[in-house]
């Protein structure tokens, strides 16, 4: 596989940004806290627009900036991807750009694209920057929520009242791939030109153009940098996988890169530590990175720690912990801002690209099908391991399923070799082709509808990698597997039709740049969702889904492995009422272990059995409730098989 060289991005290491704070709870800011003794100018719109100016340029006749209180932003709209605004002075008013009230005030029903396009601007009154000391960094900030369509349509200029200096852009909105239409709340933080200290006459233009949604914005003022302002970014890089088994874990290693910036007066020298503990706070790895002199309105990114360590083999829960230093650090004017923490845990036999904070992914409306899917990288440390997929667990969702509609649900599991062309995109073919980078392992599906359905909806589902209840095994020439679960939408879906599927609250794009810049390996593009133009590998907030891979590893350097068939190992009778019965015949004397698991991925039941050739093995279903379990089996010769069970008392 290819690993992209990260020399040019480390030639990068300070360079001048638009800077932005993101406030992942702004209630705990105050106005007072905003404020300095040096603030120039302050606007919190407190009961109207006052000397503000609203210029609407298509269409010149419809207002569309609009000041309000109504914080709730969501409301008249029903959209819940706007949030609550939460600027310190929210409550007394803000300006914002209403997409939706161009709607009503022409009295006419946009449901489906093409929209029209809108544009207008806000222009503040006059300000007089003379005052201003010279040589000193100043800076605009402001309460914002946009979001960005995928399209930079939002900007702050300011300007030269009589056009004595060129106008400036200070801050602009950008695309959010992983995150399209999402509103991120933030406090923007962006340098006031040098060429505008001094003047008389200056202005500042918020400037909006949309095709839907809009843009709120408070609390402006100008003001001088604090002396000392350093910030540790959330875009942070954590372990592998929120869930390793203990098998893999020695041979992953864990690399760390973190994004820094000095939003502060003085240049400075500064201290990155990372430090990862278990569940008693016992200090597991820790290392620390030197930073110098971090300049002023800049940002250091993609630098590696210098060692790299292999995840924890104890099973458990583990905490990492960012927290930058410096030799001032008590003169820091926002402490608050200066470390991160991520979570992972070691298991025994589970792979999981996700957390327990479920958020849904929009898919699937009108007919539209979904595909994601996360990657696992298998390190292989162990010689002559085999690795079975037992069972896949994952959470839906899925709404309006009205008369005949229906949608199917494919699980697939997939082999990777590697990047074998060099193009950081993956090639489809068949195991027997040796060419083929991704090479489909095994499928399972079933019916969402609305006379069969016996699945919950916003349940977690568990399945087993192939149809006839077996394991999956991975052979050894694959350097990591991967999940898929598609969604195909029915003939008669309508838009009421909906399928999601759960996706995590963690950020994986930090451990994409670890990768890369120590070289280990990563793949660009592993599932396409379709007609959306989304790539989705497991690193990107919000697409991958929550996906439990149950694995089971087994010593094949001195043990065969075969896969038992029906005539040698199945229950009966399925469904089962009161008992059920394991029947087997191994062929041979041999040792077993005997698991039953329920449809969340729970086992309810373990069990040994010593000296087993054939026969039969009865359970009471006392205590169990109705519905879908796995029965699984393994012997100390290698035999394995997973069979489906339906409880229906």
């Amino acid at each position: 596989m290819s690993s992209l060289v990260c020399s040019a991005l480390q030639a990068q290491h300070e360079r001048p940004v638009q800077e932005k704070h993101y406030a992942k709870d702004p209630s705990f800011l105050s106005e007072s806290s905003l404020l300095t003794a040096d603030t120039l100018f302050y606007e919190d719109f407190d009961g109207g627009i006052g000397d503000w100016t609203i210029v609407n340029t298509d269409p010149d006749s419809v207002p569309i900036w609009t000041w309000q209180t109504e914080t709730d932003l969501g409301a008249d709209i029903v959209d819940d991807r706007w949030p609550i605004f939460e600027s310190p002075t929210a409550d007394n008013g803000f300006m914002f750009f209403k997409y939706q009230k161009y709607i009503e005030d022409i009295n006419i029903g946009i449901v489906h694209p093409p929209y029209p396009e809108l544009k207008g601007s806000v222009i503040s009154p006059i300000i007089d920057m003379s005052s201003l000391v010279p040589n000193r960094k100043y800076a605009l900030r402001f309460f914002s929520i946009n979001p960005t369509l995928n399209i930079i349509n939002s900007n702050v200029v300011i300007r030269a009242v009589d056009n004595s200096v060129p106008e400036a852009v200070v801050w602009s909105s950008f695309p959010d791939v992983s995150r399209p239409n999402v509103a991120a709340q933030e406090l923007v933080l962006s340098s006031v030109p040098d060429r505008f200290v001094g003047l008389d006459s200056v202005q500042l233009v918020f400037n909006h153009s949309a095709d839907f949604y809009g843009w709120a914005f408070d609390d402006v003022f100008i003001a001088g940098y604090p002396d000392i302002d350093i910030q540790l970014n959330d875009f942070i890089a954590i372990a592998p996988n929120y869930a390793t088994p203990t098998a893999f874990a020695p041979g992953t290693p864990m690399s760390f890169v973190a994004n820094i910036q000095n939003n502060g007066a003085e240049t400075l020298d500064l201290k990155l530590a990372i430090t990862i503990a278990d569940s008693n706070s016992a200090v597991v790895y820790t290392d620390t990175l030197l930073y110098e002199g971090i300049r002023t309105d800049s940002l250091a990114e993609n630098t590696t720690f210098p060692m790299t360590t292999p995840l924890p083999s104890a099973i458990g829960a583990y905490t990492g912990t960012y927290e930058l230093f410096m030799d001032r650090i008590d003169e820091d004017f926002d402490p608050t801002n200066n470390a991160q923490s991520f979570n992972f845990i070691i298991t025994e036999n589970t792979f999981s690209k996700g957390n327990t904070a479920l958020r849904t992914i929009d898919c699937c409306a009108d007919d539209q099908d979904f595909s994601s899917g996360n990657i696992y990288y298998v390190p292989r440390e162990a010689t002559g391991d085999s690795l079975f997929i037992d069972n896949i667990t994952f959470a839906i969702n899925y709404s309006g399923f009205n008369d005949d509609d229906e949608g199917r649900v494919e699980v697939k599991t997939y082999g990777f070799r590697e990047d074998l062309n060099q193009d950081t995109a993956p090639t489809y073919g068949d195991i027997t082709d040796p060419t083929a980078e991704l090479v489909e392992l095994s499928i399972s599906s079933f019916t969402i509808d609305t006379t069969s359905l016996s699945l919950p909806s916003d349940a977690f589902i568990t399945v087993t990698p192939n149809e006839d209840g077996t394991s999956q095994h991975v052979p050894s020439e694959f350097s990591a597997f991967a999940v898929q679960v598609d969604y195909f939408a029915g003939n008669d879906t309508g838009l009421e039709n909906e399928f999601a599927i759960y996706g995590p609250s963690l950020t994986y794009a930090g451990t994409e740049l670890a990768s890369d810049s120590t070289g280990n390996s990563r793949l660009n593009h592993l599932l396409v969702v379709p007609s959306r133009s989304i790539d989705t590998y497991g690193f990107f907030v919000g697409l991958s889904p929550i996906i439990d891979v149950n694995t089971s590893i087994v010593r094949s350097s001195s043990v065969e492995t075969t896969m038992l068939q029906n005539d040698q190992f199945d229950v009966r009778p399925n469904p089962a009422t009161t008992q059920f019965a394991i029947d087997f015949d191994f062929g041979t004397a041999v040792n077993a272990q005997f698991e039953i698991i329920n449809a969340v991925g729970q086992t309810v039941s373990v069990f040994n059995r010593d000296g087993l050739s054939s026969g039969a093995i009865t359970i009471p279903t006392q205590g169990m409730k109705n519905g879908l379990y796995y029965v699984k089996v393994r012997t100390d010769d290698g035999q394995t098989a997973t069979r489906k069970l339906m409880l229906n008392r």
